[in-house]
């Protein structure tokens, strides 16, 4: 059963969920099939979370006695399925209060209970101004209670105040629209930076050719609104993307961020904050101290903010610690991330935790020279993601290549370059991992035996190519 696209969503409720999952089968309103559901989930429930049990083994447990049929057990894993979608629809329903009295402010203004939908309409008003304006769920609900005002301002009070929500519900789309138009702009200015075709349709084009978004901007931005910083952060991104080393635009964008951030909500403090970082990891950039500085401070701001957390996640972005780690050993900030290792790796997902632990030490302690305690840790890392795992036994080349043990150090190349051809990476990015490790035993064969003209040689060629460890090459090489 652990297999089936059953087991995969059930396992990914928490504790609670899954129990309240057992109650919505046992709710007659919700539980609609004619199968017996109820005793099925009673069945599976001892097996949560990893339903380590085979579909025979289930019917038994169904059917004492009966001769095992595949059509019923698929029926009963069908129907679960779907009612688990179901339940997982609902909950996200129940648990938006904003979105609920929405909702339901239109069914009783639908059955004219004026009464009622004024409370409610009240509700849906006040559950709006606790909120952050800084978020799409605002302004999605903020449109959505002006509809319904204006629809009951049009019905019973004969127009009036009907043109004032009719403006703001428009308002709070146009929003929604500028910040989707930037993200659009983005992803071009994306798709020419990654060389990738970018799909657009004809109409947005046609848009964009008669819209100056430059001039709206600067006039949406005199008006000293509010709801400016919302869109205004994904227009900077834009705007930098297409800046080459002009770091003009980043510093609006940063700034943008960093004054407005307390105003945005969890998911765009984390949005702008991921902007930031990922302008300062372009290609152009990443050479320029400055910026991978910038990048350092940001990762530090999301750490102390809760940020490295993505919402709605539970677990630490694994890309957000590596990033950390690589700009603190950057910095040569040790302690620092030695804390970060200690008190944040055990909010890594389960499955790359220990791994990620280790790798975290065996790099500091590299940095630091202390080859034999970096060598404990890298040798327990057991990376199954292949970015990863290629870069770990680069690691260790390093540490063998510092510790002077040659075969060692041969041995783990030649085994990586046999393994690189069965690993989950691009052509593009395992060429570049084949000639680090290429390069990386023309650099073993040259210390053991030392000749000037192989070493101009091995330099011009690492010059011209784009590979990991470039950099600590070239340091090798002139340090030889």
């Amino acid at each position: 059963m652990r297999s089936s696209k059953l087991a995969g969503i059930l396992s990914a409720f928490s504790k609670t969920e899954f129990i309240e999952f057992g109650k919505f089968i046992r709710s007659p309103y919700h539980n609609r099939s004619e199968r017996d559901l109820e005793s099925f989930y009673k069945a599976i429930k001892p097996y949560y979370p990893g339903f380590n049990i085979s579909k025979e083994a289930l019917y038994s447990r169904l059917y004492p006695g009966k001769q095992y049929n595949e059509k019923t057990i698929k029926n009963m894993f069908t129907d679960t399925f779907k009612m688990a979608k179901d339940f997982l629809a609902h909950n996200n329903f129940r648990e938006s209060s904003r979105t609920y009295n929405n909702f339901l402010s239109e069914a009783l203004l639908s059955k004219n209970l004026e009464s009622e939908y004024n409370k409610s309409a009240e509700i849906s008003l006040d559950l709006l101004n606790e909120m952050r304006p800084g978020s799409e769920d605002y302004f999605l609900n903020l449109r959505r209670y002006h509809q319904h005002r204006m629809i009951y301002s049009k019905s019973v009070y004969k127009n009036k105040n009907e043109s004032l929500h009719i403006q703001s519900s428009i308002e709070a789309l146009l929003i929604l629209l500028l910040k989707d138009l930037s993200n659009v702009l983005v992803n071009k200015e994306l798709s020419v930076y990654l060389h990738v075709q970018d799909q657009q349709s004809k109409l947005l084009e046609l848009f964009f050719q008669n819209f100056d978004i430059d001039k709206f901007m600067q006039g949406f931005k005199e008006l000293n609104d509010g709801f400016y910083p919302f869109v205004a952060f994904r227009y900077y991104l834009y705007k930098d993307l297409g800046a080459g080393d002009d770091i003009t635009w980043f510093y609006r964008l940063k700034e943008t961020v960093v004054e407005n951030f307390d105003k945005f909500s969890a998911e765009t403090q984390f949005e702008a904050t991921w902007a930031v970082i990922n302008s300062c990891a372009m290609t152009s950039r990443r050479a320029m101290p400055e910026m991978r500085r910038e990048s350092f401070e940001m990762l530090k701001l999301q750490l102390t903010k809760g940020l490295h957390i993505a919402p709605g996640s539970s677990y630490y972005l694994t890309p957000a610690f590596n990033q950390m780690l690589t700009e603190a050993l950057y910095f040569r900030e040790f302690e620092y991330i030695k804390n970060v290792i200690r008190d944040h790796s055990a909010e890594l997902e389960p499955g790359i935790r220990e791994d990620m632990q280790n790798w975290g030490y065996a790099s500091i302690y590299y940095e630091k020279g202390e080859y034999e305690k970096a060598l404990g840790h890298a040798s327990k890392i057991n990376f199954k993601e292949s970015n990863f795992k290629v870069q770990s036994k680069f690691l260790l080349f390093k540490l063998f290549y510092e510790m002077e043990l040659t075969e060692q150090a041969l041995s783990i190349l030649n085994t990586s370059l046999h393994a690189l051809k069965l690993e989950d990476l691009s052509a593009e990015v395992k060429a570049r991992y084949e000639k680090s490790f290429r390069f990386a035993i023309a650099l073993i064969r040259l210390r053991d035996e030392p000749s000037l003209e192989e070493k101009e040689m091995l330099k011009r060629r690492i010059e011209k190519e784009n590979f990991i460890g470039k950099k600590w090459m070239q340091n090798e090489l002139e340090s030889m």
